[in-house]
Formats: structure tokens, C-alpha cells, sequence
């Protein structure tokens, strides 16, 4: 199954690894303007280098070795990733002490190429029989709606009633029977109960397929996936070290 967005992403606290990014103050003098400002993580190579406005840089020179510039090295430090300094030096008139504190990176550009416009998946079911086909289209974004699947079961008993339950992102509908344990559930009825399950409606919604009125009895559909979704946002990892 994809992995649906998470709500929200906590960055309090402590931790290791990549910042997205950090606010840099307690320069002093000609270059504060400068220097004082927000980071973000570079794609500059080879170093870890980050960027802020203009061209203020903080970056490891070489290992455990840090400098704070814009257009000369202002500050050189020593310390562990990530961003534990434990001395600094000024170099070429920098002033002050340098402190960096995490902070929420700025907004980053994705490219989704051809696949910046969503594309509902969908499903056509094609029973046998005649006016008994439905058309769903997921209601979930893009790929998401390509996990979503519907099945028509017979409980095999006599006189059950019709039902729809869901679990995840599957939709089972229980269709009804006579007292020959026969399937007497038509596509009109399929698609009320349908609609009137909310969990249902969540995920998919529903119309007589082209040339059907609904008026034909469903026959049993195993489980079968809404198909063609694409595009979206992009998904982030399930989870992330920060």
C-alpha cells in the first residue's frame, strides 16, 4: 500500500543527521547584515555547505573543521556534526560569537515533470450479464487511488442482506440473496449502498458505466484495484530522523 503523507513532521527537541536548515546570529561589525541569517542545506559539493541569501556560507573546510564567510572566510571553528562548536576564531575582520540554531527550512522546488497534474484511478467493472456494470473513481489523489480496490461477494446463505464493509483501502460489498441463496442484488442497488457508506465514499465514487442503467443483477467480482492514478504530490518517507 502507498504510504499516505504523515500530518505533521516534529522538529523540537535534540537529534543527529541533516538540518534542513539553521539561523545563524551573534556576528558583530562590518559583515552582521551579512552573515546573520537564515541557512539552507546546499547542493554544492564536496563539502557540507550551507547557503544563506547572497553569499553567505557556512561549511565544512575538512573534516571537523568549519567556516563562516560571505565573500572571505570570517570565522573558522572546530566541533562534531551536527553544528556543535566548540571554539570559533575570527578571520578577516569577522566579529562576535556565531550561534546556530535549528530552524524550518525554507520551502523546497519540486519538479513532478509530467506528472504535476493528478490523475484519479479508476475501475469499470465488466460482469457478465447485461446493465449491471458500475464505473468508480477514486476519490483519494493520484497514485494513492490505485490502492484502492472493490470485491462483490455472496455469503452463499439464503435471504442475506445487501451490505458494504471496508478495511483499509478495500471495498467489500456483500450483495443480497433469495431464498435459492441466488445473488439478487442489482448495480442501482450496489451503488446506493454504496454511496451511503461513508467509509466508501471516502475512497471511491460511483456511476453506471456507459451504456448500463443499473437495472441488471451484479454477479460475484473478486477484489480487482482501481487502476491509471498518477501524479500528486510527491510522498514523503514514512518516517524521518531529524
Amino acid at each position: 500500500m502507498v504510504p499516505d503523507p504523515p500530518v505533521s513532521i516534529d522538529l523540537t527537541g535534540g537529534g543527529s543527521g541533516l538540518w534542513p536548515a539553521f539561523t545563524l546570529s551573534g556576528v558583530t561589525g562590518t559583515h552582521a547584515a551579512a552573515l546573520n541569517l537564515t541557512y539552507v542545506l546546499s547542493a554544492k559539493v564536496p563539502e557540507w555547505r550551507y547557503t544563506g541569501p547572497g553569499d553567505a556560507e557556512v561549511f565544512e573546510a575538512t573534516e571537523g573543521e568549519w567556516q563562516i564567510a560571505n565573500d572571505l572566510s570570517r570565522f573558522s571553528g572546530f566541533g562534531t556534526w551536527p553544528w556543535t562548536v566548540t571554539t570559533w576564531a575570527a578571520d578577516n575582520d569577522g566579529a562576535g560569537t556565531p550561534a546556530l540554531t535549528r530552524a524550518l527550512a525554507e520551502p523546497v522546488a519540486i519538479d513532478l515533470g509530467s506528472e504535476s497534474s493528478a490523475v484519479a484511478a479508476t475501475l469499470a467493472t465488466n460482469l457478465s450479464g447485461s446493465n449491471n456494470d458500475l464505473a468508480f473513481t477514486a476519490v483519494l489523489s493520484g497514485r494513492l487511488g490505485n490502492d484502492v480496490t472493490v470485491s462483490y461477494v455472496s455469503p452463499g446463505t439464503n435471504n442475506a442482506s445487501l451490505g458494504v464493509v471496508v478495511s483499509g483501502r478495500d471495498i467489500t460489498v456483500k450483495v443480497a440473496t433469495n431464498g435459492s441463496a441466488a445473488i439478487t442484488s442489482t448495480a442501482a442497488q450496489v451503488k446506493t449502498a454504496l454511496e451511503a457508506s461513508g467509509a466508501a465514499s471516502a475512497l471511491v465514487t460511483v456511476a453506471n458505466k456507459a451504456s448500463n442503467d443499473g437495472s441488471g443483477v451484479v454477479t460475484a467480482l473478486t477484489a480487482t484495484a482501481l487502476s491509471g492514478g498518477a501524479g500528486g504530490l510527491p510522498l514523503p518517507p514514512a518516517a524521518l530522523t531529524l
